[in-house]
């Protein structure tokens, strides 16, 4: 290890948990240190400020975790003002679910991960019972890999007909007949990994918590049916010109539901294009213009 690299290391204890290390030679006897472990022939590692004793360089460090969470949340609640609206409930707000956000809420590092739990907060305060203590705790368990994970999945959410439910859709078939059970009659799968967001990602989001683990199908659409697509403010009009046409996709959870409300889905045009001419190859729908929805 080099004298940099050991100095970064040492750095790097020293701010996570107040311990103060150091090297020494082993054919010198040490004087601002005690020696705690023997690495080789040559060299040992020492402790510094070795005259307070264990429970004293505990105290310490438990001084200095408790500093960095008041600090994530001074920094969590002074985001949340900024998203809290005139209509908060203050009064109904449950007790036990706020001391259990204030739990959780304190050991979030990440600018990032701190902006959504500032805006559960304002969320919560307006609209009481919009996130459980469930969905806390996944969160509070989420790395921001994995809600950089999430956020892609938010912006191909889509939803079918009447339906008002967030959908992940994955693919579109139809369903064989008699006569088509004889010849190939294969699954359009859409293209996700394209979009940044491949099986594997699924899988993970269903491990969290964020999406069911079944795959589902729709009901069946039959000939001539008329089925609009909506996604994010756009909303197509299809009219189905195959019979007995099904939907696959991945409902979320509640939690995932819950989630949702924070994130702000950014347009893919690329995904939108696709869904319909992915519709129109299988289907052979006859497609109305796009209107808002």
């Amino acid at each position: 290890m080099s004298n940099t690299t050991r100095d970064k290391f040492l750095s790097l204890v020293k701010q996570l948990t107040s311990i103060e290390l150091g090297f020494v030679a082993n054919d010198i006897a040490p004087t601002s240190g005690k020696i705690i472990k023997k690495l080789n022939d040559d060299e040992s590692i020492v402790l510094k400020s070795f005259e307070c004793t264990s429970y004293q360089r505990a105290q310490k460090r438990l001084q200095l975790t408790q500093a960095r969470e008041q600090q994530n949340l001074e920094s969590i609640f002074a985001l949340a003002a900024e998203y809290v609206s005139s209509g908060i409930n203050i009064d109904k707000l449950e007790l036990d679910w706020l001391v259990r956000y204030t739990e959780l809420a304190c050991k979030v590092y990440s600018a990032n991960l701190q902006e959504l739990w500032a805006k559960i907060l304002a969320v919560e305060l307006t609209h009481i019972g919009s996130f459980s203590q469930r969905t806390l705790k996944l969160l509070a368990e989420l790395s921001a890999k994995e809600a950089m994970l999430f956020q892609r999945a938010a912006n191909l959410v889509c939803k079918i007909g009447n339906d008002k439910t967030d959908k992940l859709l994955t693919g579109i078939y139809k369903r064989p007949s008699i006569i088509d059970w004889f010849g190939s009659n294969p699954r359009l799968h859409f293209n996700l990994n394209k979009l940044g967001l491949n099986y594997a990602h699924i899988l993970t989001l269903v491990e969290l918590g964020m999406l069911q683990s079944q795959e589902i199908e729709s009901a069946t659409i039959k000939s001539k049916d008329s089925v609009s697509l909506s996604y994010l403010n756009d909303k197509v009009d299809l009219q189905v010109g195959s019979k007995d046409i099904v939907f696959c996709y991945y409902k979320f959870t509640q939690a995932g539901n819950e989630l949702l409300k924070l994130v702000s889905s950014k347009r893919n045009d690329m995904f939108f294009e696709q869904l319909n001419e992915d519709f129109y190859s299988v289907c052979k729908i006859n497609r109305n213009p796009s209107v808002k929805a």
